[in-house]
């Protein structure tokens, strides 16, 4: 008897464009944590047209042969999620976030270099790592890819004549019951 064929989906879901990408405080416990738990949400803002790519590696497959050529087994393994993005704002705030900048003491009086109400920071002395939940939203804000154990690393790169912050993002393996390695998730964001 044959049988029909159905559609996977009644209405195709597709994720265009980004609209921001946004961070949230790493939870203090990922085996027990869940995505409304989630905190410290954080937009970016700024990041430059187009410059988000996602890049992981592709999975792979290996094949054994016997004499005759014949695929006898093949073996695969999984691909990574990653993305990467340049971020065009480079305040206090976001160098100390993304470098671990601290405030370098120091003060400018009438006649230096910089007015005295000048700040300094400082950045190279740790690395350019920053673990936390990661996500990028679409144009629309409704749909968004969740990477909530996200290792982050990040450079100064110039682009375009600015002075950017480029940060690559990897999704830290993670499987619990409510957090996986990379997770979407459908409604609109809530911003302030």
């Amino acid at each position: 008897m044959p049988t029909s064929i159905a559609k996977i989906d009644s209405v195709s879901t597709v994720f265009n464009g980004i609209s921001d990408i946004i961070i949230c405080t790493a939870p203090a416990n990922y085996a027990t944590a869940t995505v409304p738990l989630l905190a410290g949400f954080l937009a970016l803002g700024d990041i430059k047209l187009d410059s988000t790519t996602f890049s992981g590696d592709a999975p792979t497959t290996t094949e054994v042969k016997n004499e005759k050529g014949s695929v006898v087994v093949s073996t695969s393994v999984a691909g990574t999620f990653k993305f990467e993005f340049t971020c065009l704002n480079t305040s206090p705030a976001m160098i100390t976030k993304f470098f671990q900048a601290a405030q370098v003491a120091g003060t400018f009086a009438t006649g230096d270099i910089m007015p005295a109400t000048s700040t300094m920071y400082g950045l190279g002395t740790k690395l350019p790592i920053l673990e936390c939940p990661i996500l990028v939203a679409n144009a629309s804000a409704n749909q968004s890819v969740l990477f909530p154990k996200a290792s982050i690393v990040s450079s100064l790169v110039m682009d375009s004549k600015v002075l950017c912050i480029k940060c690559v993002v990897t999704a830290q393996n993670i499987d619990t019951a409510t957090l996986k390695t990379v997770m979407f998730l459908n409604g609109a964001l809530n911003f302030a």
